[in-house]
């Protein structure tokens, strides 16, 4: 598999916003939960804690970037546990594992690792929808995905995509993997 730049994510809860438990899988479908077809959806600013790097996912080191981030975002959860609840803290269930893939020959050749502890992004204007399959079928669901963004006169603003990974590859057969797909778009000129 070639060296991709990539950056893996874990939302972090909005301190203050929700009063009880917050359930993105009730709260958040639309964006979490699509069907598997395209839509065209806008997309909020969410914090994340995130990892970037270039290298191979099926590297052996790359799930110790993904425990990193699984131990900061459970310890957040539990941190009123130990008294050590932030102000405006409420219960939440953590997110899926994200990941922001770019494909581009220039961010190939040029790319720096970071680990940013609460990152803010806003994806914006997005055509998204739910991959079933093998992570190597892909290209097929990204294909009626461009094709939906041009019956809508939009295009691709770049060649970074997202995946949400509902569920654990290293427990799931490749054929019953549920990812969801995401990528920018914007009016065609």
């Amino acid at each position: 598999m070639a060296r991709h730049p990539f950056s893996i994510y874990l939302q972090v809860n909005q301190i203050g916003q929700f009063p009880m438990k917050h359930e993105w899988r009730k709260q958040e479908k639309e964006i979490y939960l699509p069907k598997n077809a395209p839509v065209k959806i806008r997309i909020p600013e969410f914090g994340f804690f995130s990892i970037r790097g270039k290298g191979n996912p099926n590297d052996e080191t790359f799930p110790e970037y993904i425990g990193v981030l699984y131990a900061l975002s459970y310890a957040v959860k539990m941190s009123p546990k130990k008294g050590n609840a932030p102000d405006g803290y409420f219960d939440y269930a953590v997110y899926p594992l994200e990941g922001i893939w770019d494909i581009s020959e220039e961010a190939r050749a040029v790319y720096k690792g970071t680990l940013d502890k609460n990152e803010r992004i806003n994806d914006g204007t997005c055509v998204q929808m739910l991959h079933l399959g093998s992570y190597d079928e892909e290209p097929e669901s990204f294909e009626r995905m461009e094709d939906f963004a041009r019956q809508l006169k939009l295009v691709r603003t770049s060649k970074v995509h997202r995946e949400i990974y509902l569920n654990d590859a290293r427990k799931v057969e490749p054929a019953r993997l549920k990812t969801v797909l995401r990528f920018t778009v914007e009016n065609q000129a």
